[in-house]
């Protein structure tokens, strides 16, 4: 995939979905989510808890660098969603029955200790102004699940792939977590709907 533009936003979510599931492997679902949070989102992610959804909502303090190049600060939402459960035993915690509520702290908890060692590529600043907010209100509680938002920025630099003589002759997809560098065989051609590649 040479030919291909490897835009550093994609790249940097998909990185933070493959961390995050490594981190908690006992996630029913772990994912990039593309846009806002909305509450119809919200009410569809709670069926498969525990899962985590990850948006980048906001790009901000844009430094134009010269040669096509721009540094910018990205901001990452990522929601935790559980429910009453049992989670099987990791390598950092062992087996153990968790309320909504508990399984959420234990979830937030892990996170915050991992978020500032994740390694999310070349060019890409750790994880910085890091926060989790409680947004488990009465209705959602009484849904059956618990549910935090954590945010954080990470700053990057933005190439122009025209300044690398690229064009855009193919777009690949995969999910978490076989994603990144070490799958990109097994990544699938998207393909326009009236014939031909994209």
């Amino acid at each position: 995939m040479s030919d291909v533009i490897r835009n550093p936003l994609t790249a940097l979510q998909n990185s933070i979905v493959s961390d995050i599931h490594l981190r908690l492997p006992m996630l029913n679902v772990c994912r990039p989510h593309y846009g806002r949070f909305t509450p119809e989102d919200l009410q569809e992610f709670r069926t498969k808890a525990p899962a985590v959804h990850v948006s980048l909502p906001a790009v901000r303090e844009v430094e134009a660098l010269g040669n096509g190049n721009v540094r910018a600060s990205v901001k990452t939402v990522a929601i935790v969603i559980t429910k009453d459960a049992v989670f099987e035993a990791t390598d950092v915690s062992p087996k153990r029955k968790y309320k909504k509520e508990e399984a959420g702290l234990a979830l937030v908890a892990s996170l915050l200790i991992a978020l500032p060692d994740f390694n999310l590529g070349a060019g890409v600043t750790a994880c910085a102004d890091i926060q989790a907010d409680n947004l488990t209100g009465s209705k959602v509680f009484k849904e059956g699940v618990a549910m935090w938002g954590i945010h954080w920025i990470n700053t990057l630099t933005l190439s122009d792939p025209k300044e690398e003589g690229q064009t855009l002759a193919s777009l690949f997809y995969s999910h978490a977590p076989k994603i990144g560098v070490p799958h990109e065989p097994d990544y699938i051609e998207a393909v326009a709907s009236v014939g031909g590649a994209l």
